[in-house]
């Protein structure tokens, strides 16, 4: 069998090994998908060769996903006199998305330092707790920065 073209749809690629296939071989292709918008994605593998079926298609079919971050609650207030650490409070950073939220890093900026309890990766709508204790304040007016999410 001789190929004479190997043709991909949607958001799905294709590369292959396939020479002329003797009787009773085969050979592989190889689909890659790379979805270019959210949602379900669907689009067609279409060989066309000089068998007398030909061509032969199938249906490949891929769901798009994105993870969707949400570090909440909005805004920690803490009161502490110098000197002294004040008791932590938590923040929860949760995947509001459909797939896996990565996590590269987790910091505090001024007089307040972070204590994460997260693994590498956030699961769909799974909450991943954070702590965020306070170190001492120094002279004048602390305050931790808002607008997190």
């Amino acid at each position: 069998m001789h190929l004479s073209a190997i043709r991909e749809d949607g958001d799905f690629t294709q590369s292959n090994n396939c020479p002329p296939v003797l009787a009773a071989a085969s050979c592989l292709i190889t689909i890659t998908f790379s979805p270019s918008t959210l949602g379900e994605r669907d689009g067609y593998i279409v060989v066309a060769d000089d068998s007398a079926d030909s061509p032969q298609r199938i249906q490949v079919m891929g769901v798009a996903t994105m993870a969707l971050g949400h570090l909440g609650p909005d805004r920690l207030n803490f009161s502490q006199n110098v000197g002294a650490s004040s008791a932590p409070q938590t923040v929860t950073l949760a995947n509001r998305g459909d797939g896996p939220l990565g996590i590269f890093a987790i910091a505090a900026t001024g007089d307040f330092k972070a204590s994460p309890h997260c693994h590498r990766s956030c699961s769909p709508v799974s909450p991943a707790p954070s702590a965020s204790p306070s170190r001492p304040p120094g002279p004048g007016s602390h305050r931790q920065p808002s607008g997190h999410g």
